[in-house]
């Protein structure tokens, strides 16, 4: 029962409101393999395009990081999930 609150908590702060997005996860050596991780099961669990791991600094971003796309339809259980297996990565979302 707490699990479910705490998703209908989340849930309720997810605006939804344009047609495509893209989620930055950042990273840098210590979590690579997590954000590796992450990205494949991204791919493989939801068929969404992830970018290229850039283990360098890319334009504005502040440290190590990857792009996922995706659209308005996935925008709720993807962020959801995301949030759930991040595992302390820091993401962006616009």
């Amino acid at each position: 029962m707490q699990l479910i609150k705490i998703r209908d908590e989340r849930r309720k702060k997810l605006v939804n409101i344009h047609l495509a997005y893209h989620a930055h996860i950042y990273f840098d050596e210590n979590n690579r393999g997590i954000a590796k991780w992450l990205g494949e099961r991204t791919a493989a669990l939801f068929a969404l395009p992830v970018g290229r791991l850039h283990e360098k600094m890319v334009g504005p971003h502040p440290c190590w990081s990857y792009q996922v796309s995706f659209e308005a339809k996935d925008f709720e259980t993807y962020l959801l999930w995301l949030d759930e297996h991040r595992r302390g990565l820091t993401v962006l979302v616009h």
